[in-house]
């Protein structure tokens, strides 16, 4: 199995699927689940959805598309390297390579393997699956954990555009005027000082994080910006909501702009998911964590991230366990250097399959 999960992975690799362009992907995945035996579709958001076996459905669901950047496949040293090979392409492969060696072992759970659109943009894939999906008795996420760790926490995250406006003027009397993109650039400072009281120096994974993604302006010989707009992107702790965040951030504008009567800010939130935490002791943290001993021989890693992902989204809507694993270090995730440790890809494939044995016996006793 091993030379077809490498086959495998390295094919995924070579097709190019950054986000919005996972057709030829999905193609290329369905055809290949099939041949491996499962009752698989295309759904209308472009997800790749198939099955194996009978009994109480588990959903193990990676994701296609990548962030833009052709990187060359090249076996080296032990290691593949590619765009995707971490985040979350060896993920997604080693699901699918696991679901079939379950499968042949005659479990007695149903595996759906979902291959999601959109998780490095706006999590369109997965917010149509789990519109019409029925819901798992439990779901794995495949991102990469570094093969012993286990994902338990994922911060949430906001994204907000913010329009300042101002009356113009000529650049010789800018001492008469508010200039947009400089009280643009005073609210971005409010917001980043806000959040930095807001962080705690033991704990990322429990503190408010800010960036200033984009900056844009009207610009016009001669003349003061009237217009500017930036983007920013919170990510909340497991103690902040959505809803508080997003009214936290209009106070914040409203205040940076209060000194300033001719102007006006106003923050427009684009997107929000709530912070994603499981208890360890959950069914598929515990599944995963025997599967780690068994397989590795070691202990597992509990994790914590900073970053989000649609086991977010899918938690806001499934109130099942859900936990998140994979090979390959996150440190790499989006970087020139992406590649992933072949024996750990290999690892995380059993892992994956013992994990599933180890769930379906946690399953049969609740059932007792």
């Amino acid at each position: 199995m091993e030379s077809y999960a490498l086959s495998l992975l390295k094919s995924m690799l070579k097709i190019y699927s950054p986000t919005g362009s996972e057709h030829q992907l999905a193609k290329f995945l369905s055809g290949e689940m099939a041949r491996l035996g499962f009752t698989v579709d295309i759904d209308a958001a472009g997800n790749v959805v198939g099955s194996l076996g009978e009994g109480p459905e588990v959903l193990m669901c990676g994701h296609m598309d990548t962030v833009r950047g052709r990187l060359p496949v090249k076996v080296r040293e032990g290691r593949i390297y590619g765009r995707g090979s971490v985040d979350a392409k060896g993920p997604l492969a080693a699901i699918i390579t696991a679901a079939k060696l379950y499968a042949q072992s005659r479990g007695s759970l149903k595996v759906v393997v979902a291959a999601v659109v959109d998780e490095e943009g706006y999590s369109r894939g997965v917010k149509h699956l789990i519109s019409y999906l029925p819901k798992p008795i439990c779901a794995f996420f495949g991102e990469p954990s570094n093969t012993y760790g286990i994902t338990v926490g994922y911060k949430g995250a906001l994204s907000a555009d913010i329009i300042v406006k101002t009356q113009t003027g000529h650049v010789a009397s800018s001492e008469l005027y508010v200039n947009a993109a400089e009280l643009a650039y005073e609210v971005w400072l409010k917001i980043k000082e806000e959040a930095s009281r807001r962080s705690k120096p033991e704990s990322r994974f429990h503190s408010l994080d800010a960036a200033l993604t984009h900056v844009a302006s009207k610009r016009r010989p001669g003349v003061l910006p009237d217009e500017c707009s930036i983007s920013v992107n919170l990510r909340l702790p497991p103690n902040m909501t959505c809803e508080e965040t997003a009214s936290l951030l209009q106070r914040w504008v409203a205040e940076a702009a209060s000194p300033y009567p001719s102007a006006a800010a106003e923050a427009f939130i684009k997107d929000c998911v709530e912070a994603f935490q499981v208890a360890p002791t959950a069914p598929p943290v515990r599944a995963l964590q025997r599967a780690i001993i068994k397989v590795l021989g070691r202990p597992p890693a509990i994790l914590r991230k900073t970053g989000t992902g649609d086991v977010n989204v899918a938690s806001s809507k499934w109130d099942i366990p859900m936990a998140v694993y994979g090979p390959g270090d996150s440190k790499l995730d989006h970087t020139p250097e992406e590649n992933l440790a072949i024996q750990d890809y290999f690892d995380s494939i059993k892992v994956y399959a013992q994990a599933l044995r180890e769930l379906e016996s946690l399953h049969r006793r609740v059932d007792q």
